[in-house]
């Protein structure tokens, strides 16, 4: 195949173009083309926020049922296991009225029904982490390290 031949740029003298941006057809068309973006930007933005309000509206939807059982303190994950299934088949379910879901629409949704699982995770076991709380506190290092031996009062 041959290369497709494109037409040879047109270079205007630099007086031209100043005057014919001076038009007011030019200066017209210029404010149309920005209203017009101005309108397709605000429309986006209110869809965007309609659509999230939708995700967050199906995810309060959702009511975890937990049942505690017997686990030893900390166990977040054991806790959190048996509810995953259901948590998928619920993400399935609310998915279909919202139809045409994006993989970052269906990552938000699940996120959402997550953290609404681990409210009721945290209602119902005292040392589950709530979501709203600060990030897991970091383990303290020990004072010596192995590393630190040349640094170390040997006397």
């Amino acid at each position: 195949m041959g290369r497709r031949r494109l037409p040879p740029v047109k270079l205007y003298e630099e007086a031209r173009v100043l005057d014919v941006e001076r038009q007011d057809t030019f200066l017209a068309a210029q404010a149309r083309a920005a209203d017009a973006r101005e309108r397709a930007e605000r429309t986006r933005a209110a869809r965007a926020q309609a659509r999230a309000e939708a995700l967050e509206a199906a995810a309060a939807s959702f009511v975890p049922v937990v049942q505690p059982q017997p686990l030893r303190r900390g166990a977040v994950r054991q806790a959190r296991a048996p509810y995953l299934a259901q948590l998928d088949a619920v993400l399935d379910h609310l998915a279909v009225p919202l139809a045409p879901l994006s993989e970052r629409e269906r990552a938000a949704l699940a996120e959402l029904l997550r953290r609404r699982l681990d409210e009721a995770l945290a209602a119902a076991y005292p040392w589950y982490p709530h979501p709203d709380s600060a990030a897991p506190k970091a383990r303290r290092q020990p004072e010596a390290q192995p590393s630190d031996w040349r640094t170390w009062d040997w006397d």
